[in-house]
């Protein structure tokens, strides 16, 4: 089982995400902010991968993804964006970028893609 954290300030999309993680038998965690998202990678060990919007109110997902980058314990965390703003700029910084309005089932299957490249990264 994977742990999960999911970042983004709308609570309805952030709950489906949230459903589908469960669902796949993942352990997940929800915060409504990248400073939020920040504290909780401090505060606990680094997740399995990180699904994070990019337009938020309260520190957005760019600033946390520069922020994981630049910190050694968060580094190698992979990175899911799910957006429907542009994410020009983001090219090597994260695993793939979805973008809304998204397919639950593609991303379901590219959830499991990422987290079996970070349980066997030599496969």
């Amino acid at each position: 089982m994977a742990r999960v954290l999911i970042v983004g300030d709308n609570r309805a999309v952030s709950g489906m995400l949230s459903s589908v993680i469960d669902r796949l038998g993942h352990q997940v965690s929800v915060v409504h902010s990248g400073r939020a998202g920040l504290q909780w990678m401090h505060a606990c060990s680094p997740p399995d991968l990180v699904l994070t919007d990019l337009k938020m109110q309260r520190g957005d997902g760019r600033q946390l993804i520069a922020s994981m980058r630049q910190d050694l314990r968060l580094a190698a965390v992979p990175v899911i964006v799910v957006t429907g703003a542009s994410a020009e700029g983001l090219e090597g910084r994260c695993a793939a970028v979805v973008h809304k309005p998204f397919d639950i089932h593609a991303l379901s299957r590219l959830v499991g893609r990422v987290l079996r490249l970070v349980s066997s990264p030599c496969a």
